[in-house]
Parts: structure tokens; C-alpha cells; sequence
């Protein structure tokens, strides 16, 4: 079994898909909504495109 990690912004995720189907990437799971906080420095962007 392999594992691939593709992070990738929304505007993209139909061109993703089909990558994936024109791929025959049959089993795939999407994350609708990420949110997190860098380590160090720099203001948390909860719930926005940053």
C-alpha cells in the first residue's frame, strides 16, 4: 500500500479530481476544510483562503 499527500488550493480541486480519474486514482479522500496556525510567527487565517 502507498500513500500520497497532495495539498493543494480549493480554486484547484476539479483539475485535481480529474488528475486523478484521467489517472486511474480510484480511492481518494478529501478534506473539505483545513484550518491550523503556523509555528512560530504571524496571525491564525481560521476558515480563509490564507
Amino acid at each position: 500500500m502507498k500513500g500520497v499527500f497532495i495539498a493543494f488550493d480549493q480554486a484547484h480541486k476539479d483539475a485535481v479530481i480529474n488528475t486523478l480519474n484521467r489517472l486511474n486514482c480510484r480511492g481518494f479522500s478529501f478534506i473539505e476544510q483545513m484550518q491550523g496556525r503556523g509555528s512560530k510567527t504571524g496571525e491564525p487565517h481560521y476558515g480563509t483562503h490564507a
